[in-house]
């Protein structure tokens, strides 16, 4: 190290974070110019966890009062979301917790790939310092998860942690690392249902190098946090896996709720599923390579059993993971990806600046199409604003009544009526009966009037059939970049309210801001 004087391992770390940080910076700023200077995300998601969080500091776990549901994909997170409510932070909370967390993962990561990687002060070391910054920003999609106000650059954070202290122990010998394997994993296996592969596998691998100690440890603090989930949940009459796992995730449903034979073609529809996706087939290939790599003799035990649990965590992403969703659900594993292939290139002997750009250039390759999503981000603030944030104006102020949607978040967060969520993820009665077989006009009738709904904003497409008995009062059209559509179609279910449905359409419609408009109907019987 005494030979380098600017490659510094935190130079680069440093470097790489500011960088980033200046980035996100400037999609802020971007998506500001098209939401009137109001901060939106890219995602309708975030309020779903907003609104569990204001349901825990009540006292309940849900989004309705009185009614439990577990829309959150996370164990921890809506624990977080709570803490930045209780400390005023209203909707920026996400996007602090995203932002803080996202930085702090490429900072581990960053620092690791110099640390290993860049070992000279050469005009091409130079040139793979900025390379290697530019693409680890691109592939660790630091510019885009923070505005999805997600819990995915903490499970970034907690898989590099985990790693880069497994390393550390295994390869290094460095007893003095396993307190960052300890954070590492308790983040992992409570901030995503996917981290307890690298939970177990870390255990697992401590325990192989007779760290017997930190192995029972972690493996009791793991078990006790996943245990005091699952009794809270049962208590509740909720399953295992949240809602909006359940019904994402094929794999999940059938663990949960199917049969051994349902399990094994969920992954393997899903193993289908990832390997038509660039990505997808990419990280297979990475898995398949270290894989390999576990048997050749050329490699120490202890790197060999590294590239194992590397590996483990690629092909669990691979065969139960999601390649869409605007790229965040794979995020944690391609940072484990880019942290693997680098301890590969050094067990290979790769300690040089050629390699280290090879790396960058692939690393560039592989985040092409996130230049895509960079570029629709701060359209799909504008989205958001356009389309969800004007129905939650909409049941606040214009028609505040008992309200069935399709897309939750937006219109449950800071809205006292109830919301019946027909997707499932904030009702698990919904849930079921989505599960049992799809919606049917007589389903959504029944449900609607147990729950007193006056009406319903949807998405007509994502119903075979809507009831006669409902009259389609308005269309909502906005532009089309996250939401689910283009339009949301507004019922009016309780058809003694017509009067008041048909007062607050024309107003409703002068506040709409640009790029939304109402087209409205003589609440005439739906089509």
């Amino acid at each position: 190290m005494s030979g380098r004087s600017f490659f510094r391992p935190e130079r680069f770390a440093l470097f790489t974070t500011a960088l980033s940080a200046l980035g996100l910076a400037v999609m802020v700023a971007a998506s500001l110019s098209l939401t009137e200077g109001a901060f939106f995300y890219t995602l309708d998601d975030p309020y779903i966890h907003l609104a569990l969080a204001e349901s825990i500091l009540e006292g309940g776990y849900g989004i309705n009062d009185g009614e439990f549901a577990s829309p959150s994909s996370s164990i921890l997170y809506p624990w977080l979301m709570a803490g930045s409510l209780a400390l005023g932070l209203g909707t920026l909370g996400p996007f602090i917790v995203a932002a803080s967390f996202g930085l702090m993962g490429v900072w581990v990561v960053a620092r690791f790939v110099a640390r290993l990687l860049l070992d000279d002060d050469s005009v091409l070391a130079a040139v793979v310092f900025v390379a290697m910054a530019v693409g680890l920003l691109l592939v660790l999609s630091i510019l885009i998860l923070p505005l999805n106000g997600m819990e995915h650059t903490v499970h970034v954070f907690g898989t590099a942690l985990a790693l880069v202290g497994l390393y550390a122990v295994l390869v290094e010998e460095d007893r003095g690392s396993i307190w960052v394997v300890f954070v590492g994993v308790l983040i992992c296996a409570t901030i995503r249902f996917e981290g307890l592969v690298l939970a177990g596998g870390a255990i697992a691998v401590l325990a192989w190098a007779r760290h017997w100690g930190a192995a029972a440890g972690l493996a009791l603090l793991v078990a006790v946090a996943l245990g005091v989930y699952a009794v809270t949940m049962s208590s509740m009459g909720l399953p295992f896996f949240p809602s909006s796992v359940m019904t994402k995730s094929n794999v999940a449903a059938e663990a949960s709720e199917g049969s051994v034979f349902g399990l094994l073609a969920g992954i393997l529809e899903n193993f289908q599923s990832s390997i038509r996706s660039g990505r997808g087939l990419t990280m297979a290939l990475a898995a398949a390579v270290l894989l390999a790599m576990c048997v050749d003799s050329r490699f120490s035990a202890r790197e060999r059993v590294f590239f194992g649990l590397v590996s483990a965590v690629l092909a669990g992403q691979v065969v139960g993971g999601q390649f869409n969703y605007y790229s965040r659900y794979e995020a944690y594993s391609v940072a484990a990806m880019v942290i693997g292939v680098v301890a590969l290139m050094v067990a290979h002997g790769g300690r040089m600046a050629g390699l280290a750009l090879g790396l960058a250039l692939s690393m560039g390759i592989y985040a092409m199409p996130f230049g895509i999503m960079i570029a629709k981000t701060p359209a799909a603030t504008a989205n958001i604003y356009q389309q969800q944030y004007q129905m939650h104006r909409f049941t606040e102020t214009f028609f505040p009544a008992p309200v069935a949607v399709n897309d939750l978040g937006w219109v449950a967060y800071q809205n006292d009526n109830y919301v019946l969520d027909l997707w499932g993820l904030g009702s698990e009665e919904a849930r079921q009966l989505t599960a049992a077989g799809g919606w049917t006009a007589q389903k959504l009738d029944e449900i609607t009037a147990r729950h007193g709904i006056a009406y319903a904003m949807i998405y007509d497409d994502w119903f075979d059939d809507i009831p006669d008995t409902w009259c389609l009062a308005a269309y909502l059209i906005t532009s089309h970049v996250t939401s689910a559509s283009a339009t949301v179609s507004f019922y009016l279910i309780d058809l003694d309210r017509v009067a008041e449905m048909d007062a607050a359409l024309p107003k409703f419609a002068e506040a709409l801001p640009d790029g939304a408009r109402l087209e409205t109907f003589a609440c005439g019987p739906a089509s």
